[in-house]
């Protein structure tokens, strides 16, 4: 609900979170929030787009779970083509992946257009 607590949830400060949803929302050319001094809300687009967002999202998720079992050797090479502010933002998360997993290659294409 403020890009505070979001910053606490993802050890970053205020200013790196209020910067990377500029500039997502440069790079999607539209608001995705109306900030307020005491609230944020998702606009009309925001909330559209919110579902596609949680499904890439998940599925950076179930990378990190593509084992199975302990035994299972994860390998090969995953490539995501990504906005450059939601690209960078998964692409901090994806060392531990990488570290358990090291027959895994992520290829992160960074899309400006």
């Amino acid at each position: 609900k403020s890009f505070s607590a979001a910053a606490l949830d993802l050890d970053l400060t205020q200013p790196a979170v209020s910067r990377q949803v500029s500039a997502l929302e440069a790079h999607l050319k539209t608001r995705l929030l109306h900030r307020t001094t005491s609230a944020l809300a998702l606009t009309a687009e925001g909330e559209q787009m919110l579902p596609m967002a949680l499904r890439v999202l998940e599925a950076v998720e179930a990378l990190g779970q593509a084992s199975g079992a302990e035994t299972a050797t994860v390998s090969g090479k995953v490539r995501l083509s990504l906005p450059t502010p939601l690209g960078l933002f998964i692409g901090d998360r994806l060392a531990g992946l990488l570290e358990s997993h090291p027959a895994l290659g992520v290829e992160l294409i960074f899309r400006d257009e």
